[in-house]
């Protein structure tokens, strides 16, 4: 709940697992960071830390740490480069769709709805936000249901 205080455990153990070079354990430390540095409004630092780990993803061909750093990667450009967030979390989309990992596809059609949303595409923008909420409400997840109901009424006003 405090994006700061994880922010800073995570910068202490990061050059650990950077002189350790066991990538699974490298790229999900980094993401989680890179995630933490968006929820705290650290856009710079998150997309720094976030276009590392897709260049370092693709490389070593590691499809889930590449479609979570894209999806997270076109939220802090949601923030700072609008027309960078798209492509980004179409790539997003298309790499959970194809892992069948439906709580984080969910995610990146949330993300994608408020691309659409900002981008003037509201009935898009309705879509994938309906897409998501769906996906959220069959598989139960308890928080983001709620987030998303609230961008689709903030559509339809």
């Amino acid at each position: 709940g405090d994006p700061g205080r994880g922010t800073k455990l995570l910068e202490t153990t990061l050059p650990l697992f950077r002189a350790g070079r066991y990538m699974p354990a490298l790229l999900q430390s980094m993401l989680i960071l890179g995630e933490g540095y968006w929820l705290a409004g650290r856009y710079d630092e998150a997309r720094t830390l976030l276009d590392e780990i897709l260049v370092t993803s693709r490389k070593c061909g590691a499809r889930g740490y590449l479609a979570w750093a894209c999806r997270i990667l076109g939220e802090v450009n949601l923030e700072i480069d609008l027309h960078r967030a798209g492509p980004l979390l179409e790539e997003s989309v298309s790499l959970f769709g194809s892992m069948g990992a439906d709580n984080e596809l969910a995610k990146s059609w949330a993300g994608q709805g408020r691309y659409l949303a900002r981008s003037g595409k509201t009935r898009e923008a309705k879509e994938c936000l309906t897409k998501a909420l769906d996906t959220f409400e069959r598989l139960g997840t308890l928080i983001e249901p709620d987030k998303v109901r609230k961008e689709l009424a903030g559509l339809l006003e």
